[in-house]
């Protein structure tokens, strides 16, 4: 009961607060923020991971996973009475190279699977948070602080529990 009082003493607080902010003078400028720029070091080369360049990894990651497949169903389309050779040892070594043949093609297949779900999924995250970023930043240039709430409260930018998200 203490904690839910002192939540609600911080939330008032917080209402008055953001009131007297926006009774404020607006300052409106032309400068646009700084966008942060996430980047992928390896080593000494760095690269800005953007949407853009997510999909078309994604796009390439498809592209060697359909030519894994076809490789890997090309290899085990050979028949075995094609293996024609005068020792046993080498038939032996032949199958065992096309099962390991095999296991890398299918396997990368699958990591190739992963890497186009994973960018696919990146690319989107990447775009949505620029979207959001974007129109945060264009509410805080008119000045509007606070949101209106399902309940017709205003509570302050800060305030996540109460917060009714654009």
């Amino acid at each position: 009961m203490v904690k839910f009082m002192r939540q609600n003493n911080i939330a008032k607080a917080m209402i008055k607060v953001g009131k007297l902010l926006s009774k404020g003078p607006i300052v409106e400028t032309e400068k646009k923020p700084n966008q942060e720029v996430r980047t992928f070091k390896f080593g000494e080369l760095q690269v800005a991971v953007t949407p853009e360049k997510a999909f078309i990894g994604a796009v390439i990651a498809a592209a060697f996973g359909l030519l894994s497949w076809e490789l890997s169903q090309g290899i085990q389309n050979i028949p075995d009475s094609s293996f024609q050779y005068a020792n046993d040892n080498a038939v032996i070594l032949a199958k065992s190279l096309r099962g390991a043949l095999l296991v890398l093609g299918y396997s990368s297949t699958v990591l190739s699977a992963f890497v186009l779900v994973g960018l696919l999924l990146l690319g989107r995250q990447l775009s949505s948070e620029s979207n959001s970023n974007e129109q945060l930043w264009q509410n805080i240039g008119k000045g509007s602080f606070l949101y209106p709430t399902s309940n017709n409260q205003e509570f302050p930018l800060g305030c996540r529990n109460q917060l009714h998200y654009l």
